[in-house]
């Protein structure tokens, strides 16, 4: 069966001002938490990734794993960042624009568990006719989110830090919601001890 051509687009721009430092680069589970998120992104059924960063980002968090898996991914320096999300997820859109993409899955960068399966979950249920599809846990919609491309324009609307979530909810949810009830999965790292719960999860595994 043929699912539809959709891109990623993974938000990696962020200043982890809680974080007190850069979380993309903190080690989790033999890699980082920036590397862990794109390999997970990257082993799915997504036709091509969009990684948005700072201007002049060095990738310090990119590991030689995901180096090497170069052909599928493209790194998108955002030079409007530090003005908030919405900077992000356009610079983003802009470059799905410029292709034949069926839709894009806006994801991100601190989302290390996120599962595959899910990911590609997405993309099979969705269709021409839904105008976006939303992963939910717990009854609270988050990324991922996969939207139809007649929404890129709306996205591209979107001021300071608002995010993807902001379109969902303005449509009062009238998309397809894929509800999960894996937490992990959408356990997104933003302060310390965010990461000592991510730690203690990963021995787990």
């Amino acid at each position: 069966m043929k699912y539809a051509k959709v891109a990623g687009i993974m938000l990696a721009a962020g200043n982890s001002r809680r974080m007190g430092e850069d979380k993309l680069s903190l080690a989790i589970g033999g890699t980082t938490i920036g590397s862990a998120s794109l390999r997970n992104a990257l082993a799915s059924q997504l036709d091509q990734v969009f990684i948005v960063v700072q201007e002049n980002d060095p990738l310090h968090w990119m590991t030689d794993e995901v180096k090497r898996q170069s052909a599928k991914y493209q790194v998108v320096q955002n030079a409007q960042a530090y003005q908030g999300q919405s900077y992000s997820i356009r610079a983003g859109i802009e470059q799905v624009q410029k292709s034949s993409f069926d839709g894009a899955l806006i994801m991100l960068a601190d989302q290390p568990f996120l599962q595959v399966s899910i990911i590609n979950e997405l993309i099979h249920i969705y269709n021409e006719e839904i105008p976006f599809i939303a992963a939910q846990y717990a009854g609270v919609t988050q990324p991922p989110i996969l939207f139809n491309p007649f929404l890129f324009e709306r996205l591209l609307t979107l001021q300071g830090d608002q995010g993807a979530k902001a379109i969902v909810k303005s449509m009062n949810n009238n998309g397809y919601i894929m509800k999960c009830d894996d937490r992990k999965s959408f356990y997104d790292i933003d302060t310390k001890d965010d990461y000592r719960w991510a730690k203690k999860w990963q021995e787990q595994l």
